[in-house]
């Protein structure tokens, strides 16, 4: 409870089918496959003030939640040992490929890290640690494909960008409820747009686009294969999207897909 903070492990037990030992046993599994005990010790020993190194870890902890929410929903196979060595390869590598928004995004969370008195190489750890969930479905993903480790990242991510899951994801990832289920409705909503995106990377078609990297091909995908996709959660979302729409916008997204649309 001290690492995870009294709202861990209610959170989880709402959003998975897992037991109280079963997500202590994934926490514990995470902290030593990614090596958290050392960021941890670094965010404690680092010259920012406390508040400061407080919400640094938070940020770990909130990564470490949403992958096993994810991981650890009803009918996913949960986190291994060997599963969480190749998500820390993808996230070792995604690097660069991330794209231009992707890049802008984590350099300012490393930055904001940075203003508050951590050093630049523990703010891009912290920061990449964002991406986990993303890292996660990547590996899972590249285990049924034929994909280089870079071609499986650009794929996800030009598939995830064109089609307006991913910006979809990173909103339900920041944004904050205000009923009393609304937070749990979130992170209901959030496994399944992973899902949805999961479906489009299998079914969607992307060769020789690897070869422009995640913003290119990702404007060739969002003037092709998938306009109407991303059309349709934009036009659904729009600006301020509420939960209901949120809602709205991932059942009409899985009635395409079943359809083959």
């Amino acid at each position: 409870m001290a690492d995870t903070g009294a709202g861990f492990v209610p959170a989880l037990l709402d959003l998975t089918d897992r037991s109280v030992s079963e997500i202590f046993g994934g926490w514990f599994r995470v902290v030593e496959g990614l090596g958290l005990d050392a960021i941890r010790g670094q965010v404690a020993g680092a010259n920012a003030p406390l508040d400061a190194r407080y919400l640094a870890w938070v940020r770990v902890v909130e990564a470490v939640s949403a992958l096993m929410a994810s991981a650890m929903a009803p009918g996913e196979p949960g986190l291994t040992p060997e599963h969480l060595k190749e998500t820390t390869a993808v996230l070792g590598r995604m690097g660069r490929h991330r794209g231009r928004t992707g890049r802008a995004r984590l350099h300012e969370i490393s930055g904001g890290l940075k203003v508050a008195g951590f050093g630049e190489g523990l703010s891009d750890k912290v920061a990449a640690l964002s991406d986990l969930t993303v890292a996660s479905e990547i590996a899972g993903l590249r285990r049924a494909s034929n994909d280089s480790l870079r071609d499986a990242i650009v794929r996800y991510l030009a598939i995830g960008k064109a089609s307006r899951l991913l910006p979809a994801i990173r909103l339900l990832e920041t944004r904050r409820g205000s009923g009393s289920w609304d937070e749990v409705a979130r992170g209901i909503l959030r496994t399944r747009y992973f899902l949805l995106l999961r479906e489009l990377v299998t079914r969607t078609p992307l060769e020789r686009e690897l070869k422009l990297g995640v913003d290119r091909a990702s404007f060739r995908l969002g003037r092709g294969a998938l306009k109407d996709v991303g059309n349709m959660v934009d036009h659904v979302l729009g600006d301020a999207p509420d939960v209901g729409a949120l809602l709205v916008a991932e059942e009409r997204l899985r009635a395409a897909i079943l359809r083959g649309g």
